[in-house]
């Protein structure tokens, strides 16, 4: 009978060391997901800020993109312009000196017939 109540009294203290040991994985266990959750709260926080800011550094970034290639729409036309003024500047004075270099050509000519009357007239004399 000893041995019975020994072996009974061995099962009952194996019995309660299982629950103790039920029970400190349960607390452990719910100790452990509220530090999962937290980390969890704190992580998620900390994307959403960085998200955040990226997408204010991108729109910044893509609005002085969008400057930038106004400018340079701007400055390629006015290159444009530029280039335009000179050709046609250019061709203005191509033709005024096609026009001096005529009224010179006509004038030497002039002159040269100016010449030979004169010089007509002198042997006449």
């Amino acid at each position: 009978e000893t041995s019975q109540a020994m072996l009974e009294q061995a099962i009952r203290e194996g019995e309660e060391q299982a629950e103790m040991i039920r029970e400190e994985l349960v607390s452990g266990r719910e100790k452990l997901e509220h530090r999962l959750t937290e980390e969890l709260d704190r992580l998620a926080l900390e994307w959403q800020q960085e998200r955040e800011q990226l997408t204010g550094k991108l729109a910044q970034v893509r609005r002085d993109n969008n400057e930038a290639q106004a400018a340079l729409s701007e400055q390629q036309q006015e290159v444009e312009r530029l280039a335009m003024e000179a050709a046609e500047r250019e061709e203005s004075q191509r033709t005024t000196v096609d026009i001096l270099e005529r009224d010179l050509l006509e004038r030497e000519i002039g002159y040269e017939e100016l010449q030979r009357q004169f010089a007509e007239l002198q042997q006449q004399d």
